[in-house]
């Protein structure tokens, strides 16, 4: 098959929808993911892009023409596709259908081994894109079958408990999720949390029309700092379209870089 090779990055599929990924590439990388690993169960889950829903249903159906059972996650941050690989025993592996940050038009995938194990270049991407481009992929005699299954309540539990709910203390926090699956991600977590949310773009649209999905952007922040500033809120933040990256304003107005905040959360966790 002729693709563009471009699209392998080093840790994900990424490419302009339809032109260089499309359905026909997606369906062919769900055999190819299977073949190579030899996988039983794959989770699906997708973010909030016009394209998502159709090449989730191409990925689902490489699965299962592959021989493997799918199991659909519906609309799903990537930390939590990632969590399914690890938290339920009957699944081998986990795609995320997602372009994160990147602007409307494009979209791909990251992919995870069992226990939410990256799958790199170096660990099996190339060679997947190499079974693909070499038409080297096998269809199962039984097509797998397929499974809704929402793992929201579960994801939600497994984060909680990583808390100390008792020295939580009443919070209000501006979240600008940028229109991508952080706020449908975000209310479902925060549910009966003492934390009141202060939301900014909220709803999911794949068109991104307030500003694009990246937070690490100043301009792309700037309405969140001011937002933090005049509801006296002690903190804000701001997510990437499939909600596994955030940025951090503080009470004043100010942004803190990611080096901040990893020093500050491995400085918890050492004297912990």
């Amino acid at each position: 098959m002729k693709i563009d090779p471009s699209i392998f990055k080093s840790y994900d599929v990424r490419g302009i929808y339809p032109v260089t990924i499309n359905e026909e590439i997606v369906e062919k990388f769900g055999i190819a993911f299977v073949n190579k690993f030899n996988l039983g169960k794959v989770a699906v889950g997708y973010d909030g892009r016009i394209s998502s829903p159709a090449l989730k249903e191409a990925l689902i159906s490489g699965i299962t023409k592959a021989g493997a059972d799918a199991v659909d996650l519906g609309i799903s941050s990537t930390d939590m596709t990632y969590v399914a690989s690890a938290m339920y025993s009957d699944i081998d592996g986990a795609v995320m259908i997602t372009a994160s940050h990147n602007p409307r038009e494009y979209n791909g995938f990251k992919v995870v081994t069992k226990g939410a194990i990256a799958l790199s270049a170096e660990e099996g991407l190339f060679d997947l894109r190499d079974m693909i481009i070499s038409d080297n992929l096998k269809e199962a005699p039984k097509v797998g079958t397929i499974e809704k299954r929402d793992m929201y309540d579960a994801y939600r539990d497994k984060l909680v408990s990583l808390i100390d709910l008792e020295a939580l203390k009443p919070l209000r926090i501006v979240i600008d999720a940028g229109n991508g699956v952080g706020g449908f991600i975000v209310e479902k977590v925060f549910k009966n949390l003492p934390v009141e949310i202060i939301p900014l773009y909220f709803e999911i649209d794949g068109n991104f029309p307030n500003h694009q999905p990246s937070p690490i952007e100043e301009k792309n922040i700037a309405e969140l700092k001011k937002k933090v500033l005049e509801e006296k809120a002690a903190l804000g933040l701001a997510f990437d379209g499939d909600g596994d990256r955030v940025y951090f304003v503080a009470e004043k107005g100010t942004g803190t870089t990611a080096t901040i905040i990893l020093a500050m959360l491995a400085k918890n966790t050492l004297l912990q």
